[in-house]
């Protein structure tokens, strides 16, 4: 007989993280439809998403973000959880260091990390984004954007770059 123990309910995955930054960008309830007309996404992920970021205490039964639980997650996990190397150069939209707030504050050097998209400004190292919506949609959303460019900026960013991210990440938190 198997003993008793608690259950995998869920794993985060990376439209979970895409979901919840933008919900702490735009706090507003806006409904599935809405959010998922947003993102670009379908009805089903929407729902499947808040689903699980609910279950894991990230996000509360009226949408609200729990800004110390997803901080934790972003600055000390999605690098681990969510880890990307750069890819080849391609044309995109720029993310990590060579986006706001970060681009301002640190040289990208040679490369720019980009996420691709053929409607993208520069060439860059191409850097997979939480979810393809991703260079589409943060252009519509400056917080959005910033958001997601930091969290990349963890994902992927030496000790400087990480440091620098954080100290951003908990201003646009708090």
């Amino acid at each position: 007989m198997k003993p008793e123990s608690a259950s995998l309910v869920g794993v985060l995955r990376p439209i979970d993280l895409y979901v919840c930054l933008f919900l702490v960008s735009d706090p507003a309830y806006i409904g599935y439809e809405a959010l998922a007309s947003r993102l670009e996404i379908s009805v089903g992920s929407a729902h499947n998403s808040l689903k699980r970021l609910k279950q894991s205490g990230i996000v509360g039964q009226d949408w609200d973000v729990n800004t110390s639980a997803l901080f934790e997650l972003v600055v000390h996990g999605s690098r681990y959880v969510y880890y990307v190397k750069p890819g080849a150069t391609t044309r995109g939209v720029p993310t990590a260091d060579s986006a706001p707030p970060l681009m301002s504050k640190i040289s990208a050097g040679d490369s720019p990390h980009v996420w691709p998209d053929a409607e993208g400004t520069i060439r860059g190292a191409a850097i997979e984004p939480l979810h393809a919506s991703a260079p589409r949609v943060a252009l519509r959303h400056n917080r959005f954007y910033q958001l997601l460019a930091l969290t990349d900026a963890i994902r992927i960013g030496g000790a400087r770059v990480r440091g620098l991210a954080e100290v951003e990440i908990r201003r646009m938190l708090d």
